[in-house]
């Protein structure tokens, strides 16, 4: 009797179980800049626009260690590639638009990102005002590193299986003593 019991809880309890959503690390670095944020490895953007790209609303990032939050992330398509640009929402002086090698896959209503390398440039140059007069500058070049981010704590699932090994382990302890 307690075996098929066991049998019957794991079999409703492990596919009830819910998965964690795959994450993306980001890191670009180059020309004295480090900015670094997470976004899940198939987001669902805010909106999409098959010529422009799609959006991701309040993306938090850290650009040298400091802070900000990017309301929204433009992650875009255009002739020669794609790239992203971020703006904090609150200090709109701090603006970041990179472009280049196109780094995700799909459609941009349902993108996947690609992990790996890429090499990006600047589309403006460093410390001018985007919506400003043009300046004249080389434009320097980042590598963007983007790698799938390693769960520290156990999917849920996990948790189910090892609590239905723990509760099978007691049973045969205990029927153990009483026989």
């Amino acid at each position: 009797m307690l075996r098929s019991t066991l049998l019957v809880l794991t079999a409703f309890a492990l596919p009830t179980c819910a998965s964690a959503t795959p994450m993306d690390l980001f890191q670009l670095t180059g020309n004295g800049v480090t900015l670094t944020f997470t976004a899940a490895a198939s987001p669902k953007p805010a909106s999409s626009d098959a010529t422009l790209g799609f959006f991701l609303d309040t993306l938090p990032f850290t650009a040298n260690g400091i802070k900000y939050t990017a309301d929204p992330a433009d992650f875009f398509v255009n002739d020669v590639g794609g790239g992203f640009a971020l703006q904090d929402d609150d200090d709109l002086i701090q603006y970041f638009a990179f472009g280049g090698t196109q780094f995700f896959t799909g459609t941009v209503s349902a993108p996947t990102f690609e992990t790996g390398t890429f090499s990006l440039q600047a589309i403006y140059c460093p410390g001018s005002d985007p919506e400003g007069p043009p300046v004249d500058c080389v434009l320097p070049t980042y590598n963007l590193a983007i790698s799938p981010v390693s769960s520290v704590t156990p999917e849920p699932s996990s948790l189910g299986l090892l609590a239905t090994g723990c509760l099978g382990l007691g049973a045969m302890v205990r029927r153990r003593f009483r026989g």
